[in-house]
């Protein structure tokens, strides 16, 4: 009786065991999926940081474009003969001189 008894209590083990083994494979899955779920997000924010880069060196060229043609401009104004009256550089009289604006 005993014996019999015995090899219940051993399969019994036996299948606590397996459940056990089955659950540990499960959490090393979830944990493989949460890796790779942060790892995407990784590259989503790295792509992220280069679009904005690119966004920002494109501004900055807009803006030394804008300079360079807003320069062109006032390139037909960079001498003003001015007699007697007052200067727009720095607010002092010139008579009969060039003024640099």
């Amino acid at each position: 009786m005993n014996c019999i008894r015995e090899g219940r209590r051993q399969k019994a083990e036996g299948r606590r065991q397996k459940g056990e083994g089955r659950r540990q494979k499960a959490e090393g899955r979830r944990q493989k999926a949460e890796g790779r779920r942060q790892k995407a997000e990784g590259r989503r924010q790295k792509a992220e940081g280069r679009r904005e880069k690119a966004e920002g060196r494109r501004q900055k060229g807009e803006g030394r474009r804008e300079k360079a043609e807003a320069k062109k401009r006032l390139e037909g104004r960079k001498f003003n003969y001015i007699s007697n009256i007052k200067s727009a550089c720095n607010g002092s009289f010139i008579r009969n001189r060039v003024c640099r604006r």
